[in-house]
């Protein structure tokens, strides 16, 4: 009975993710015309999920196809040199992508922070108190164990800070902290849609300061996640608009 209603990740919003990956990357799993279609995974038992959205007769993940996208480069790797996929050994490469996904950029976004709190501190009080409070006062550590878009956002939004740190702080106008804050303030709003006033409030303030600079590095960076997001979405879903937004109330085909 235990084993029947076991399940191999902790949540629908989990499944769901993991259930794209499984449908992008697996053979037995696609469905021919629709690479990004989750039928034939939800077909297996434990891998069932309410966040999903139907059109065009196919099941798809409400969750946007940016994120999983990137994620199946890494689960084709490990479902190539392995042979095995999520479906036989659903802990064992779970937990290892885990690891490799929120575990240890997490570690990294915590080791920039330690470096921004010890520059910008005043106190040693302080400063203890903030990376008390940042590592373990918040649901990052307890988002870690499942597949979400909460832990990738906030490792992008203190890569992005530190970035305008040495541009604003440290004087340097070298075009690679300019890509690369366009590149992590892209991401951030990518994965948390109300991280856009963040994007927009660096973009302005780096307007403001260094236009040039911004014109050249910031926006191109933005520009290539700002494609990626849009041309994943249209190939999974045909359109630009989100998953979520297909609706029955405002679209009777859906």
């Amino acid at each position: 009975r235990q084993a029947r209603i076991r399940r191999p990740f902790l949540s629908a919003n989990d499944r769901s993710r993991w259930a794209t990956l499984r449908a992008l990357v697996e053979p037995e799993m696609r469905v021919p015309g629709a690479p990004y279609a989750i039928d034939r995974v939800l077909n297996e038992p434990g891998w069932d999920t309410i966040d999903l959205v139907k059109h065009d007769g196919h099941l798809y993940s409400s969750k946007p196809t940016l994120l999983p996208t990137l994620l199946a480069a890494e689960y084709w790797v490990i479902y190539k040199v392995t042979g095995r996929t999520l479906g036989e050994e659903p802990y064992a490469i779970g937990r290892l992508m885990l690891v490799t996904v929120n575990v240890l950029p997490l570690v990294f976004a915590f080791w920039l922070l330690s470096r921004l709190v010890e520059r910008l501190g005043t106190s040693d009080w302080g400063r203890i108190f903030t990376m008390a409070a940042a590592t373990l006062g918040t649901f990052l550590t307890t988002f870690a164990v499942v597949l979400n878009n909460h832990v990738l956002a906030a490792v992008t939004t203190l890569v992005c800070l530190y970035a305008l740190v040495v541009i604003l702080l440290d004087g340097d106008r070298r075009l690679r902290w300019f890509v690369l804050a366009g590149l992590a303030a892209a991401l951030t709003a990518t994965n948390e849609l109300p991280a856009l006033s963040f994007f927009a409030a660096v973009l302005v303030g780096l307007l403001w300061k260094a236009p040039k600079e911004t014109l050249l590095g910031f926006v191109p960076g933005a520009l290539v996640i700002a494609a990626g997001s849009l041309s994943t979405n249209w190939i999974a879903h045909g359109t630009f608009s989100p998953p979520y937004a297909h609706r029955s109330k405002t679209d009777p085909t859906d």
